[in-house]
């Protein structure tokens, strides 16, 4: 059993831990801050890395950004009808990562290709990831018109930035440590 000295010594370590949790939540925001920060320099400077280019030499380009901090998740690349979007590489956003499977594969790409066709030509997506599971792109392809297209990139943002929240707490695979 503890004595009331014990029990004030480690009332004093919990109190310790959670402002030292508190501190490095703090950091990592910093931290998350400053490469939104450098991320938006980049981009203003033209500047993308190589596992973002595109296959395709032409077309538009758009950036996917969080709605609440402005994040950058990702790229779309848009050709012919053709969407390839390429999440941003340092999220390392991954497909068992909710909610990506239950939400973006299951309610909206799988009832698109199951009902769309346009001008013959069924609505098709494609996702590419690295042996780990690392989502390296999804390609989105007879999507119709451009505003069936914006709903997408829409669905799109919104799953990647619920992914990078998840993994941030620990509740999806290759969740990053706090």
């Amino acid at each position: 059993m503890l004595d009331e000295e014990d029990l004030k010594r480690l009332a004093e370590v919990r109190g310790w831990l959670d402002d030292k949790l508190k501190e490095l939540k703090d950091e990592e925001l910093t931290y998350l801050t400053l490469m939104a920060m450098i991320d938006e320099k980049l981009k203003k400077s033209s500047f993308i890395t190589a596992a973002q280019l595109p296959t395709e030499t032409e077309g538009v380009q758009r950036a996917l950004r969080g709605a609440k901090d402005n994040l950058l998740l990702g790229m779309a690349y848009i050709l012919n009808e053709i969407a390839t979007i390429v999440p941003e590489q340092r999220l390392m956003l991954h497909v068992e990562t909710p909610p990506f499977k239950n939400y973006l594969i299951n309610k909206v790409f799988e009832p698109l290709k199951a009902s769309r066709v346009t001008d013959g030509r069924p609505f098709n997506y494609m996702i590419d990831t690295n042996a780990d599971g690392t989502i390296t792109k999804i390609k989105v392809e007879n999507y119709g018109s451009q505003e069936k297209l914006n709903e997408i990139l829409t669905k799109v943002t919104w799953t990647f930035g619920k992914m990078a929240e998840n993994m941030a707490k620990g509740s999806g695979p290759k969740a990053r440590p706090a």
